[in-house]
């Protein structure tokens, strides 16, 4: 029996209260997200960059 894939995206989050909650989650652990999919760009010293993230909006174990 094959194990599930996992995907990983960062996940940026801005509210203080959301902030303490998430940083006590463990490795590991399985978590419910809403927000926003963004697609952020840059150009530094080699070239134009991008990266994507979720902005969330609330977030819980599952």
């Amino acid at each position: 029996m094959r194990s599930p894939s996992v995907d990983t995206l960062d996940c940026v989050v801005w509210k203080p209260v959301l902030q303490r909650r998430v940083l006590r989650w463990e490795g590991g652990e399985t978590v419910v997200l809403t927000g926003a999919l963004r697609r952020r760009f840059w150009r530094g010293p080699t070239g134009a960059s991008s990266r994507t993230e979720v902005e969330v909006d609330s977030a819980r174990l599952r």
